[in-house]
């Protein structure tokens, strides 16, 4: 069974990036830190489902992201894009957040929205 690192994960990403600019988080990616010393911006892009298997199948079309690669992340659970991408936003963990698929049914609405499209 996968069980998500919670310590090593997008979600401490936010947070390194958080502790870069203005020292706010105690939770963040230390080994990351060096290499954002040096600037004042940074620009996140966000691959959908690009795991380490598919950049390692890649590698040969993708050789710049490959050779580049310095360490690897866990994605949240569950790993879907709404989940991750929320995460991303909020530096929060799906469970807290509640947005965790494409599809979800409210109760209290008795009815399913598309979460990213706030559509029913």
């Amino acid at each position: 069974m996968y069980k998500n690192n919670y310590h090593h994960c997008i979600i401490q990403l936010v947070h390194t990036f958080a502790h870069h600019f203005d020292g706010t988080s105690q939770d963040y990616l230390s080994n990351l830190l060096p290499h954002l010393e040096p600037y004042k911006k940074i620009i996140l892009v966000l691959i959908d489902g690009l795991g380490l298997q598919n950049l390692k199948d890649l590698s040969q079309q993708a050789g710049f992201l490959y050779t580049h690669l310095f360490d690897t992340i866990d994605t949240v659970y569950p790993p879907t894009t709404v989940a991750a991408t929320t995460s991303l936003i909020t530096g929060k963990e799906p469970v807290t957040t509640g947005w965790l698929g494409w599809y979800q049914y409210f109760k209290e609405y008795q009815d399913h929205y598309v979460m990213f499209l706030n559509q029913s």
